[in-house]
């Protein structure tokens, strides 16, 4: 099991001013000043059992924005232990149904990343205009993306990692999405 979250932390590690700054910044918008989640789909941060009371052994698997890469960082020794180059501009992510592919959106390089996180190799998919916001139905093998600038859905294959469908929105832009089943 893993902890995914998103955010900028690389640059605030350590220093709770500037974490703060980091959630008000970018995860206020999603899980509330409180950290509740304000949307359907979005984690409760606050929760005992929630992803922040993980047990030290779990993972946490980080995306840094600004320099386009996902980290694995062991929560146990507070340390980066690998690091991948995505592409530029990153912004949603999940772990797949195999519980080992990590998709990850690359906005500038209009692309979407299939992320093995046992050996490191890397899929891409190209989806344009830029790729945004991602989720799944757990067990249906699918991806759900939704675009920044049109107003589309892409619906991928998680195992041939091929766009097998799309839903068009009656205008707009995809921003954030919840699947639900």
């Amino acid at each position: 099991m893993a902890v995914l979250a998103y955010s900028s932390l690389t640059d605030a590690a350590g220093d709770s001013g500037r974490g703060a700054a980091v959630f008000n910044g970018t995860c206020i918008a999603c899980h509330g000043s409180d950290g509740a989640g304000n949307l359907p789909g979005v984690p409760d941060l606050t929760e005992r059992s929630g992803l922040l009371s993980q047990d030290d052994a779990v993972l946490l698997k980080r995306m840094a924005y600004r320099a386009g890469t996902v980290s694995v960082v062991s929560v146990k020794e507070g340390k980066v232990e690998t690091t991948y180059k995505i592409g530029k501009r990153l912004h949603g992510l999940d772990i797949g149904d195999d519980g080992k592919t990590l998709f990850v959106s690359s906005r500038s390089d209009d692309k979407l990343v299939a992320l093995d996180t046992t050996t490191g190799a890397q899929r891409s998919l190209t989806l344009s205009p830029e790729p945004y916001h991602l989720d799944r139905i757990p067990g249906t093998g699918k991806v759900y993306v939704s675009s920044s600038k049109a107003p589309i859905i892409w619906v991928i294959d998680q195992k041939t990692f091929t766009v097998i469908g799309t839903i068009q929105l009656p205008g707009g832009e995809g921003h954030q999405i919840a699947v639900v089943p």
